[in-house]
Protein backbone atom coordinates (compact mmCIF):
# COMPACT_ATOMS: atom_id res chain seq x y z
CA UNK A 1 0.00 0.00 0.00
CA UNK A 2 1.69 3.47 -0.78
CA UNK A 3 1.81 6.35 1.33
CA UNK A 4 0.03 9.05 0.11
CA UNK A 5 2.09 12.04 -1.85
CA UNK A 6 0.38 14.59 0.05
CA UNK A 7 2.20 13.81 3.24
CA UNK A 8 5.83 13.55 1.86
CA UNK A 9 4.96 16.86 -0.18
CA UNK A 10 4.11 18.51 3.12
CA UNK A 11 7.42 17.32 4.52
CA UNK A 12 9.43 18.71 1.86
CA UNK A 13 7.66 22.19 2.22
CA UNK A 14 8.24 21.98 6.09
CA UNK A 15 11.66 21.55 5.56
CA UNK A 16 12.59 24.12 2.77
CA UNK A 17 10.62 26.61 5.42
CA UNK A 18 13.27 25.75 8.29
CA UNK A 19 15.93 25.58 5.86
CA UNK A 20 15.60 29.04 4.15
CA UNK A 21 15.92 31.35 7.74
CA UNK A 22 18.79 29.36 8.76
CA UNK A 23 20.70 29.21 5.30
CA UNK A 24 20.38 33.29 5.22
CA UNK A 25 21.43 33.51 8.98
CA UNK A 26 24.54 31.90 8.12
CA UNK A 27 25.05 33.78 4.90
CA UNK A 28 24.75 37.23 7.52
CA UNK A 29 27.50 35.99 9.54
CA UNK A 30 29.60 35.16 7.24
CA UNK A 31 29.54 38.50 5.54
CA UNK A 32 30.55 39.98 8.88
CA UNK A 33 33.14 37.32 9.21
CA UNK A 34 34.44 38.70 6.23
CA UNK A 35 33.96 42.15 6.97
CA UNK A 36 36.19 41.99 10.14
CA UNK A 37 39.10 40.18 8.38
CA UNK A 38 39.23 42.32 6.04
CA UNK A 39 39.58 45.27 8.48
CA UNK A 40 41.71 43.50 10.73
CA UNK A 41 43.96 43.00 7.37
CA UNK A 42 43.96 46.43 6.75
CA UNK A 43 45.18 47.74 10.21
CA UNK A 44 47.70 45.18 10.08
CA UNK A 45 49.47 46.70 6.87
CA UNK A 46 48.48 50.03 8.27
CA UNK A 47 50.29 49.85 11.66
CA UNK A 48 53.53 47.93 9.65
CA UNK A 49 53.77 50.41 7.25
CA UNK A 50 54.19 52.85 10.16
CA UNK A 51 56.03 50.76 12.18
CA UNK A 52 59.06 52.38 11.45
CA UNK A 53 57.92 56.54 11.92
CA UNK A 54 56.42 54.88 15.67
CA UNK A 55 59.57 53.36 16.41
CA UNK A 56 61.51 56.98 15.98
CA UNK A 57 59.01 58.89 17.92
CA UNK A 58 58.55 56.38 21.12
CA UNK A 59 62.42 56.33 21.42
CA UNK A 60 63.53 57.87 24.61
CA UNK A 61 66.19 60.78 23.89
CA UNK A 62 68.42 60.51 26.38
CA UNK A 63 68.29 64.90 27.90
CA UNK A 64 71.89 66.99 28.05
CA UNK A 65 73.23 66.79 31.43
CA UNK A 66 73.64 70.63 31.89
CA UNK A 67 77.87 71.27 32.52
CA UNK A 68 78.43 72.78 35.74
CA UNK A 69 82.23 74.23 36.74
CA UNK A 70 83.32 76.85 39.58
CA UNK A 71 85.04 79.51 38.45
CA UNK A 72 87.49 81.82 40.57
CA UNK A 73 88.26 84.82 41.11
CA UNK A 74 91.01 86.87 43.36
CA UNK A 75 90.28 89.61 45.83
CA UNK A 76 91.96 92.25 48.08
CA UNK A 77 92.17 95.77 49.64
CA UNK A 78 94.58 98.08 47.84
CA UNK A 79 95.46 100.93 50.52
CA UNK A 80 97.11 104.32 48.83
CA UNK A 81 98.30 106.91 50.79
CA UNK A 82 98.93 110.24 49.50
CA UNK A 83 101.69 111.83 51.85
CA UNK A 84 103.34 115.25 52.12
CA UNK A 85 106.13 115.96 49.52
CA UNK A 86 108.75 116.98 52.88
CA UNK A 87 108.05 113.02 54.06
CA UNK A 88 108.97 112.26 50.04
CA UNK A 89 111.70 113.63 49.89
CA UNK A 90 113.00 112.39 53.03
CA UNK A 91 112.06 109.21 52.09
CA UNK A 92 113.83 109.37 48.63
CA UNK A 93 110.25 108.01 46.95
CA UNK A 94 109.64 108.79 43.33
CA UNK A 95 106.15 110.10 44.19
CA UNK A 96 103.85 111.11 46.56
CA UNK A 97 101.38 108.28 46.49
CA UNK A 98 102.43 104.49 48.01
CA UNK A 99 100.84 101.66 47.37
CA UNK A 100 100.28 99.02 49.99
CA UNK A 101 98.63 95.61 48.39
CA UNK A 102 97.21 92.71 49.04
CA UNK A 103 95.67 93.51 51.92
CA UNK A 104 93.29 90.27 53.47
CA UNK A 105 93.43 88.44 50.04
CA UNK A 106 90.94 86.03 49.41
CA UNK A 107 89.46 84.26 46.78
CA UNK A 108 85.38 84.15 45.01
CA UNK A 109 83.77 81.23 43.61
CA UNK A 110 80.43 80.79 41.38
CA UNK A 111 79.05 77.65 39.56
CA UNK A 112 78.71 78.13 35.97
CA UNK A 113 75.78 76.18 34.84
CA UNK A 114 76.14 76.04 30.73
CA UNK A 115 73.28 75.34 28.15
CA UNK A 116 75.12 73.25 26.08
CA UNK A 117 77.17 70.48 27.10
CA UNK A 118 80.17 72.18 27.25
CA UNK A 119 80.39 75.92 28.58
CA UNK A 120 82.35 78.15 26.20
CA UNK A 121 84.77 81.56 26.93
CA UNK A 122 82.11 83.78 26.95
CA UNK A 123 80.02 81.45 29.87
CA UNK A 124 83.06 81.60 31.42
CA UNK A 125 83.49 85.06 31.31
CA UNK A 126 80.13 86.05 32.64
CA UNK A 127 80.63 83.35 35.60
CA UNK A 128 83.71 85.02 36.56
CA UNK A 129 82.00 88.22 36.91
CA UNK A 130 79.28 86.96 39.06
CA UNK A 131 82.42 85.38 41.42
CA UNK A 132 83.89 88.96 41.42
CA UNK A 133 80.80 90.70 42.53
CA UNK A 134 80.47 88.41 45.36
CA UNK A 135 83.88 89.51 45.69
CA UNK A 136 83.23 93.35 46.40
CA UNK A 137 79.35 92.80 47.77
CA UNK A 138 81.87 91.41 50.73
CA UNK A 139 84.14 94.13 50.87
CA UNK A 140 81.75 96.73 50.30
CA UNK A 141 80.00 95.44 53.17
CA UNK A 142 82.99 94.90 55.03
CA UNK A 143 83.56 98.36 54.68
CA UNK A 144 80.55 99.91 55.51
CA UNK A 145 80.84 98.50 59.04
CA UNK A 146 84.72 98.82 59.00
CA UNK A 147 85.17 98.63 63.29
CA UNK A 148 83.25 95.44 63.97
CA UNK A 149 85.23 92.53 65.22
CA UNK A 150 83.42 90.34 62.85
CA UNK A 151 83.09 90.08 59.23
CA UNK A 152 79.52 90.15 57.77
CA UNK A 153 77.30 87.67 56.86
CA UNK A 154 77.65 87.94 52.96
CA UNK A 155 82.07 87.30 53.18
CA UNK A 156 80.65 83.71 54.92
CA UNK A 157 81.32 80.72 53.20
CA UNK A 158 77.52 79.58 53.06
CA UNK A 159 75.79 82.61 52.19
CA UNK A 160 75.04 81.72 48.61
CA UNK A 161 73.99 79.04 46.95
CA UNK A 162 75.55 79.05 43.60
CA UNK A 163 78.10 81.20 44.55
CA UNK A 164 80.64 82.03 47.47
CA UNK A 165 83.57 83.85 49.29
CA UNK A 166 86.37 81.64 50.42
CA UNK A 167 89.25 82.02 52.84
CA UNK A 168 88.06 85.45 54.18
CA UNK A 169 90.33 85.76 57.52
CA UNK A 170 89.65 89.66 57.88
CA UNK A 171 87.58 90.56 61.33
CA UNK A 172 88.75 94.20 62.37
CA UNK A 173 89.45 95.70 58.91
CA UNK A 174 89.60 99.36 60.38
CA UNK A 175 92.72 98.04 62.39
CA UNK A 176 94.02 95.56 59.39
CA UNK A 177 94.05 99.11 57.33
CA UNK A 178 95.64 101.20 59.87
CA UNK A 179 98.48 98.71 60.95
CA UNK A 180 99.31 98.54 57.05
CA UNK A 181 99.77 102.40 57.79
CA UNK A 182 102.01 101.85 59.96
CA UNK A 183 104.05 99.59 58.51
CA UNK A 184 104.94 102.12 56.00
CA UNK A 185 105.27 105.22 57.90
CA UNK A 186 107.25 104.53 60.78
CA UNK A 187 105.97 107.97 62.99
CA UNK A 188 103.92 107.67 66.02
CA UNK A 189 101.81 110.15 64.11
CA UNK A 190 101.37 109.09 60.24
CA UNK A 191 101.56 112.48 59.23
CA UNK A 192 99.02 111.97 55.78
CA UNK A 193 96.93 113.84 53.50
CA UNK A 194 94.74 111.24 52.40
CA UNK A 195 94.57 107.14 52.77
CA UNK A 196 92.18 105.94 49.54
CA UNK A 197 91.03 102.71 49.87
CA UNK A 198 90.25 100.43 46.86
CA UNK A 199 88.16 96.76 46.58
CA UNK A 200 90.18 94.56 43.77
CA UNK A 201 89.51 91.33 42.14
CA UNK A 202 91.76 90.19 39.94
CA UNK A 203 91.98 86.57 37.99
CA UNK A 204 90.97 85.69 34.47
CA UNK A 205 88.51 87.37 31.99
CA UNK A 206 86.16 88.64 33.79
CA UNK A 207 87.52 89.26 37.18
CA UNK A 208 89.06 92.52 36.60
CA UNK A 209 87.56 95.02 38.86
CA UNK A 210 88.38 97.81 40.99
CA UNK A 211 86.58 100.07 43.00
CA UNK A 212 86.81 103.08 45.56
CA UNK A 213 85.12 101.93 48.85
CA UNK A 214 86.33 105.43 50.59
CA UNK A 215 89.55 107.42 52.60
CA UNK A 216 90.56 106.19 56.11
CA UNK A 217 89.89 108.35 58.53
CA UNK A 218 92.79 110.61 59.68
CA UNK A 219 94.75 110.54 61.31
CA UNK A 220 96.13 107.40 61.64
CA UNK A 221 98.22 106.80 65.11
CA UNK A 222 100.82 104.27 65.20
CA UNK A 223 101.80 103.07 68.36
Amino acid sequence: MRRPRVARNQGKGLFVLLHAPVAAFMEICLGYLRHLYSRGSKNTMHRSAAAPEDEQDETPTTPVTPNVKAVQCHGYYLLQLLVPTSWVQRHTLEEEVVPVRDLGGFSSEAKCECAEAKCTEEDFESCRETAATTAHECMEAHWEDITADLAPEVCNRWHYDNRWVDNYAITNLDKLLRDAVCAMIDTEVATLNRAMVYAVTYGDPGCEKRNLLGDLKLPVECT
